[in-house]
């Protein structure tokens, strides 16, 4: 899907190679060039690139089992153990499918956009974030099933680059420990995947990654 639109100044159609952006102040043209990706369009307004929905839906399943139709045969022992890991810690088999589906990138990529696709779940990573959650931030059975389901996501973030640094930043500079700190983990789960914060960068100017932003978190 391409956005079109007359630049009121050069009269030029703004389409897929080059886009015009009229400033009020003193009429220059800026030329945004277009990412790789032959999905993106202009979002007009922020003079920022988006994806187009119509394009990720098409890559998205609907189902674990459309999942595991994909997978190979190592794969899919893979993702055996990754479910019987869920199971372990108080997920049912169907929860425990879901939340592999949604959190490598397969049923979903709301968190994800482009940075994960269709990632085959890796049961020694799904290992190594329950062990962390569990014994490190301390999660109960309970409160570990119920980050799971609301930010299955996590499962798939590297514990080394995202959720650890984010635990340490909640420790540090909000102060948060023991019960505090697990309340506001089980309360918002999605804190443990946040990765950039615009109102740091540049200008402050949004970046298009909400899901992933402390700015809007």
């Amino acid at each position: 899907m391409l956005c079109f639109k007359t630049c009121s100044f050069s009269g030029r159609s703004l389409c897929q190679a080059h886009l015009v952006q009229t400033s009020c102040r003193n009429k220059a043209l800026a030329y945004l060039r277009k990412p790789q990706n032959s999905n993106a369009h202009l979002n007009l307004t922020t003079s920022r690139w988006t994806w187009c929905r119509a394009h990720d839906a098409s890559s998205i399943m609907t189902s674990p089992q459309e999942v595991k139709e994909l997978l190979s045969a190592e794969q899919l022992e893979d993702w055996t153990s990754c479910v019987s890991q869920l199971v372990d810690v108080g997920l049912t088999e169907e929860e425990a499918e879901r939340a592999l589906s949604r959190g490598f990138a397969w049923t979903s990529r709301a968190y994800w956009g482009l940075d994960k696709l269709n990632a085959p779940p890796d049961s020694e990573q799904v290992l190594d974030v329950l062990q962390y959650l569990e014994h490190q931030v301390g999660l109960t059975g309970a409160e570990l099933v119920k980050v799971l389901k609301m930010f299955p996501e996590v499962l798939a973030c590297s514990l080394e680059t995202r959720v650890i640094p984010n635990v340490q930043r909640f420790e540090k500079d909000w102060f948060m420990k023991g019960t505090v700190l697990k309340g506001a983990i089980v309360r918002k789960p999605s804190l443990l995947g946040l990765s950039v914060d615009c109102s740091t960068v540049g200008s402050g100017a949004c970046m298009g990654q909400c899901s992933k932003c402390w700015s809007a978190n």
